[in-house]
């Protein structure tokens, strides 16, 4: 459900507040590891103009639990 009057999803907000918490906005556009390993998930996040590549064995600790959340969105709309 969405805060009242905004229009916007709970899980939006949520992950909003978690991409500022994480100092999204300072973190290296490439954040991919070299040579990637066969089968990895690859993830690219485009915020306020700030766009983040990484993968599974890479992904920045402060980012971690932004991926972890919107993988349990993904699955949760995916049933």
């Amino acid at each position: 459900s969405s805060p009242p009057g905004t229009g916007v999803s709970a899980a939006a907000v949520v992950s909003v507040t978690a991409l500022r918490d994480a100092g999204f906005a300072s973190m290296p556009e490439d954040s991919m590891r070299k040579p990637l390993v066969p089968d990895e998930i690859s993830y690219v996040i485009v915020y306020q103009n700030h766009t983040v590549r990484t993968s599974d064995t890479a992904i920045p600790e402060k980012l971690r639990p932004v991926i972890v959340r919107f993988n349990e969105l993904v699955d949760r709309k995916g049933r």
